[in-house]
């Protein structure tokens, strides 16, 4: 999916958030027919870091810490997006995957310079009346249950988009999200 394609669909994923609040192993295909590589995270990558369960952190240049009591995951065009929002809708992690991704370690990839990159994540909060937007450059997800509910851990690090002037890194963790089609 390209770049602006997810640019669009973010006010999607966020309306689906607050409409909705409340596998096997090995690697898969992509809707192209790709062969989606799992892939061990680089040793000082530990996927959730020192969050702990139900966590997300951000670390950097923005600081913030949160439990997310709005998670959704469901379709988006051809990708699974997970959703980890506050319960106001105002500070969130969004993570992009292909459809039918399997249970292991794979490798988050760049969305901030729309390369072709399988998975990956966002952070976008609510700040002084504008939309601050956080895009993964590189990291590592961990899915330990996929298919009817999603179970895993992640670290990413992103920049702020549009410029790239700051940076953070993401960690956090989520367990039995229902996916919702």
């Amino acid at each position: 999916m390209s770049h602006l394609s997810r640019a669009l669909v973010i006010g999607a994923i966020l309306l689906s958030v607050a409409a909705c609040s409340g596998g096997g192993a090995g690697g898969g295909t992509t809707p192209a027919g790709r062969e989606l590589a799992e892939t061990a995270a680089p040793p000082t990558v530990v996927p959730g870091g020192e969050a702990g369960p139900g966590e997300i952190i951000i670390e950097g240049d923005f600081n913030t810490r949160f439990s997310p009591e709005s998670l959704v995951a469901h379709s988006m065009v051809d990708e699974v997006a997970i959703g980890l929002f506050t319960a106001d809708q105002l500070t969130g992690v969004t993570l992009f995957m292909p459809m039918e991704i399997q249970p292991g370690t794979y490798r988050i990839g760049d969305l901030f310079n729309a390369t072709d990159a399988d998975i990956t994540g966002r952070f976008d909060t609510f700040q002084d009346d504008a939309t601050v937007s956080f895009e993964s450059l590189n990291g590592a997800l961990e899915l330990t249950q996929t298919g009817s509910s999603f179970s895993g851990s992640f670290t990413f690090s992103a920049v702020r988009t549009p410029g790239g002037d700051l940076s953070v890194t993401i960690d956090g963790n989520f367990e039995a999200i229902p996916f919702g089609g």
